[in-house]
């Protein structure tokens, strides 16, 4: 996905999102996406995986994104964490909003609108693969 469209639509930074079936919230670590973010009155401290361990929201915003299908879309509600290793997209946020996220038996996913339009296709890779031991030895996880 591609976030941070400015005023003309025009993309001025890319991020890469994992779709994440066990977060809670959208969240993002690149504070150079959050000009349109507030400051949390308070920190929100979010549990993460690893019994024990929490992280820090510190701002909470909307977020413009374009899927690599070239659809249009914004994020409400993501927070920001500068702790958190990689950006997250909620399947339950998503689900809430009224999409669909559908799990293929291939490993793809897709992501529909309530129309059923194909939104995003998320090809995803085997899960024992080496960017997903780094991606669990980050948030402390063993692998």
């Amino acid at each position: 996905m591609a976030g941070g469209l400015s005023e003309n639509n025009e993309i001025s930074n890319k991020i890469s999102i994992i779709l994440d079936s066990g977060a809670s919230d959208h969240i993002i670590n690149r504070e150079d996406l959050t000009h349109n973010f507030t400051d949390l009155e308070k920190p929100l401290m979010i549990s993460i995986a690893k019994n024990g361990v929490s992280i820090t929201a510190t701002k909470k915003g909307t977020l413009k994104v374009r899927s690599a299908l070239g659809i249009n879309g914004t994020l409400q509600d993501v927070l920001y964490c500068p702790d958190i290793p990689y950006n997250l997209l909620s399947v339950r946020k998503m689900q809430q909003a009224g999409f669909t996220i559908i799990f293929e038996q291939n490993g793809n996913v897709q992501i529909q609108d309530q129309r059923g339009n194909q939104l995003a296709d998320i090809f995803t890779k085997p899960l024992a693969g080496p960017k997903f031991i780094e991606m669990r030895e980050k948030l402390g996880l063993s692998a």
